[in-house]
């Protein structure tokens, strides 16, 4: 399933769409975000800077673990509710990124260096942009399966399944306690460390909470009446 989406969203970025990253961050200014001035105040102390760097990289693992204890809870139900977000949300951000490709604040910004001194090198900043540029001006052609990156910018994707994560976990109090602290401090990381735009935040928000409600919305209807067919002899 997330195969076929990174798949789709390489596809997508190889049409080289207009890149709607002044609308983005037009839209981050009007809400009073600076997002310059956010990279430079978190990378200014090293501890949050280290911080920050730490939780987003703690995605896949945290990710991992919510999937593994859903898989052996409540009989897999809430497995099947959680690949059901996930392929929702999955469709939701192709649709997204179509609709407005982005290439992410980083990229758009370009920051002088000692803005992000304590996150790490240029090189280690906006990693998938190496991909994404040679998909955009068509230096790459063929999509290795084994070596997939996550080039999504608009909604962040680390922000749907840090949501997802912490509602997998919303009933559990011990898991609770130690998903919800990581996975908060990882989406305000999105913007410093992943380069994104607070729209492409509040973007993954809303479509993370879109899915949520309309899956809770299907599990809540009644089931429909058996119906019998009566046969005459």
């Amino acid at each position: 399933m997330l195969t076929t989406g990174v798949t789709l969203s390489y596809l997508i970025a190889a049409a080289d769409l207009p890149l709607m990253d002044s609308l983005l961050a037009r839209f981050d200014h009007s809400l009073g975000f600076d997002w310059e001035h956010f990279l430079e105040i978190t990378n200014s102390e090293p501890r949050a800077s280290g911080l920050l760097a730490w939780a987003y990289r703690t995605t896949g693992w945290v990710t991992q673990l919510a999937v593994v204890w859903a898989g052996v809870a409540s009989n897999g139900e809430r497995l099947a509710e959680l690949l059901a977000l996930l392929g929702l949300c999955t469709v939701g951000l192709c649709a997204c990124m179509f609709l407005f490709p982005a290439a992410g604040a980083f990229s758009y910004f370009d920051p002088a260096s000692q803005l992000f001194s304590n996150y790490g090198t240029r090189d280690q900043m906006w990693t998938f942009g190496h991909t994404f540029n040679m998909l955009r001006d068509g230096a790459l052609s063929v999509i290795e399966l084994s070596s997939l990156d996550g080039i999504v910018s608009f909604p962040s994707f680390h922000t749907i399944l840090g949501i997802l994560g912490i509602y997998a976990a919303r009933d559990v109090r011990w898991l609770l306690a130690f998903i919800l602290p990581i996975n908060v401090i990882m989406i305000v990381a999105t913007m410093p460390v992943g380069g994104h735009h607070l729209a492409d935040v509040l973007a993954g928000g809303g479509l993370s909470l879109g899915a949520i409600m309309f899956v809770r919305s299907q599990k809540e209807r009644p089931a429909p009446s058996p119906v019998f067919l009566q046969c005459s002899l």
